[in-house]
């Protein structure tokens, strides 16, 4: 499926911070989990919406609430503006909490 839409850099670049974060020990900080989260989530995102674009895009179907059709040339993958704030608001949310989650559990339980 990352060959056939060109998003094997994508997929090559999860990959990698999947190892990082379990196989280079990464995983036993407690801080760099929500960042690593939200990194896994965004490249998960920014793939997700780039197929479901380019399906839609095929079916000419013009973009949804208001979205500007203005196209963004990043990494050979159009994404929109609306969906670049999209994917980069879900990232921050997920390293504000997934953090503060892993904190509060840590004084709950001592």
């Amino acid at each position: 499926m990352s060959i056939y839409n060109d998003l094997i850099r994508l997929s090559v670049l999860f990959m990698l911070f999947v190892w990082v974060y379990n196989d280079a020990g990464f995983s036993k900080y407690p801080i760099l989990k929500s960042h690593f989260t939200a990194i896994g989530n965004m490249l998960c995102c920014w793939g997700a919406t780039y197929i479901i674009g380019k399906v839609l895009r095929k079916l000419s179907f013009e973009p949804a609430f208001g979205a500007d059709s203005t196209l963004l040339e990043g990494h050979h993958q159009p994404l929109s503006r609306t969906s670049i704030v999209a994917i980069l608001s879900s990232g921050s949310i997920l390293t504000l909490t997934v953090c503060m989650g892993v904190k509060v559990s840590t004084v709950c339980t001592n």
